[in-house]
């Protein structure tokens, strides 16, 4: 793998960069994609550990086993629903639906890359978030 992707960490109240082993997060038995690193108690090495900060549960540290993702697609949350005309929600989709008014992200290929991605195994799509409602 010659593509690494950096982040920056607080520990011990200083701000540290830590490089990510692989560019692709692995799947997680709570069905998400990692997309975070927690760091192990002292006692078990310090160690940063792929994680999902949208369950956090015990569940969201354990790395599932990788299904094939080929032939699967993926659809945003909010797939086919109008987005809201609000000043604080940006239209900031970079799946295809940008600047219309429904979000029409439905087709996606399924990547554990897609931001919140979730792997349905028992639904004909993964679901992930476009960004169609901002992302703050």
């Amino acid at each position: 793998m010659s593509e690494k992707e950096y982040i920056i960490k607080e520990i011990d109240g200083e701000l540290k960069v830590i490089e990510w082993k692989e560019k692709n997060p692995p799947l997680m038995q709570c069905g998400h994609a990692a997309n975070a690193l927690w760091q192990s108690p002292k006692e078990f090495g310090n160690k940063d550990i792929w994680s999902c900060v949208i369950c956090d549960g015990k569940e969201s540290h354990v790395i599932a086993k990788q299904p094939d993702l080929e032939g699967r697609t993926a659809r945003c949350t909010y797939f086919g629903k109008k987005k809201p005309r609000r000043r604080y929600a940006n239209d900031e989709c970079n799946y295809g639906c940008r600047g219309k008014l429904i979000c029409q992200c439905g087709a996606i290929k399924s990547s554990f890359e897609l931001p919140f991605f979730e792997y349905r195994p028992n639904e004909p799509q993964d679901e992930f978030y476009c960004g169609c409602f901002g992302w703050d």
